[in-house]
């Protein structure tokens, strides 16, 4: 115990080879998916805006089914490297079809009307009915259409945005009520700034930006956007890899959230995964704030509640079930849930499972000589059941740390291990890589749990009787 050594860099699959970067492996061997009979290689997408933010966009489209530059003035070219187009001859072999039939447009009076609204809930539950009312339009009119791209007004972002700011409150969120409400619609929703496509927007904000683009090069831009756009139309631009020998495995994220009055706990969602990223989407029950460890847990039947139905969801997939489980969750376990979840487990005769609860941590690791943070990857195994791993840090591939400040470790607490610790290390470093809204790999966080946290932030404002979409990409 109380080893330090670095876990190697997982590759992920793609089309024709594997490699450990997304965007070297999207560009030099396709997408995963770029030659199977059933993968999105027209995609429909619809464009619900004002007609200005409409348009705007649809440019924008058009110019990035060519080739973008490279970010310029950079010497990292496998950090910064060109985006190749979306098109139908290279890389993500798809293309976007936008008819004008496929678009809804909201008039530019009525989002002028919404500076007369003092009261921020108000705003943004009218704000966003601005966009479900032509959701719901293009839904009617019974087109198929695989992604829809809502164009945010520069008005109303700075609108929601600053009363929010001004209120200090995150609580009333344009972006994830929008994500709630149109989840009965059934189609993926893609959000769109203004700084997207016209970089000259920022220094105009009378706010200060929230949204990662603000700080991208165009290039970069445009590969996160249609790397998520593409996932959402059905499409599975890289996967892990998994040998013949390996067990098929279940990875299970669970969090929790408030509601929206702050009355109860929910059982966040569990996430389950499988080895080409697809998320399946469960709400579990209400939990509970202990007083003894000043954590929120699971009762007993609750946590096997849960595992049961993540567990049917996954047979109803996969038409089996895994032979390994592999749980990870947001606070640590207590007796009352280990109970549970191996009740669930033995009940479906599963032999095999790994309990883990991952969080951020304070505990730093130095070089010895150099400027720059450890390697990610790098992993201290403290004692039996505390392990530290560094999935932000200095990356060899990269030439440099790629981040703005100082990396946090993760802290692994193990409740039940059986696959050696480097094996269950190792996978929490691939899934930090199947963040589809991010093409830079080294996301601080497995999908497991940034998903299950994103999905907990968006059913907070989804009523508890109505049914929710199982599919992730619905609420990325």
């Amino acid at each position: 115990m109380n080893d330090i050594f670095h876990i190697e860099e997982p590759e992920l699959q793609f089309g024709q080879s594997k490699h450990i970067d997304i965007k070297y492996g999207i560009l030099n061997y396709g997408v995963f998916d770029f030659d199977l009979e059933n993968s999105p290689r027209k995609i429909n997408v619809g464009i619900i805006g004002t007609n200005d933010t409409i348009l705007k966009t649809k440019l924008w489209l058009v110019e990035c089914a060519k080739k973008i530059p490279a970010k310029k003035g950079t010497t990292k070219l496998n950090l910064f490297p060109y985006f190749p187009g979306f098109n139908s001859e290279t890389a993500f072999y798809s293309e976007i079809v936008n008819e004008t039939n496929f678009n809804g447009s909201i008039s530019k009076h009525d989002v002028e009307g919404l500076t007369e609204i003092k009261d921020l809930e108000e705003l943004v539950t009218e704000s966003v009915n601005l966009f479900i009312e032509q959701l719901a339009y293009l839904s009617e009119k019974q087109i198929k259409l695989h992604v829809i791209i809502c164009a945010i007004p520069l008005e109303l972002y700075e609108l929601t945005t600053l009363r929010s700011q001004l209120s200090n409150s995150t609580l009333w969120n344009f972006r994830r009520m929008l994500k709630a409400k149109s989840l009965k619609y059934r189609i993926p929703l893609q959000l769109i700034l203004p700084s997207t496509y016209d970089s000259s927007v920022i220094k105009k904000l009378k706010i200060r930006p929230v949204e990662n683009s603000s700080l991208q090069d165009k290039a970069t831009i445009a590969w996160n956007f249609f790397t998520a756009l593409y996932y959402k139309s059905g499409g599975v631009p890289w996967r892990l890899i998994r040998n013949f020998t390996d067990l098929q495995t279940c990875y299970i994220g669970i969090s929790f959230y408030r509601s929206l009055d702050n009355s109860s706990v929910q059982t966040s969602v569990a996430q389950v995964f499988n080895e080409r990223g697809e998320g399946i989407i469960i709400k579990g029950a209400q939990a509970k704030f202990s007083k003894v460890d000043m954590q929120i847990h699971l009762s007993a039947d609750n946590a096997e509640l849960l595992l049961i139905n993540a567990l049917k969801k996954y047979r109803q997939e996969h038409k089996t079930l895994p032979a390994r489980i592999v749980l990870h969750k947001t606070s640590e376990y207590n007796q009352e849930e280990i109970d549970g979840f191996i009740s669930a487990i033995r009940n479906l005769n599963i032999e095999l499972y790994d309990f883990l609860s991952l969080s951020k941590s304070m505990i730093r690791l130095f070089r010895e000589k150099g400027k720059y943070p450890p390697l990610r990857g790098t992993f201290w195994d403290l004692d039996e059941e505390n392990k530290i791993l560094y999935t932000k840090g200095s990356i060899d591939f990269y030439q440099t740390y790629p981040g703005l400040y100082v990396p946090r470790s993760l802290h692994i607490k193990v409740a039940w291990n059986e696959q050696n610790i480097r094996k269950v290390a190792s996978e929490i470093l691939a899934l930090t890589k199947m963040n589809w809204n991010n093409t830079q790999f080294d996301n601080s966080m497995p999908i497991t749990i940034a998903a299950a946290r994103h999905v907990g932030e968006i059913l907070k404002y989804v009523p508890d009787e109505e049914i929710i979409e199982s599919r992730y990409s619905f609420y990325m």
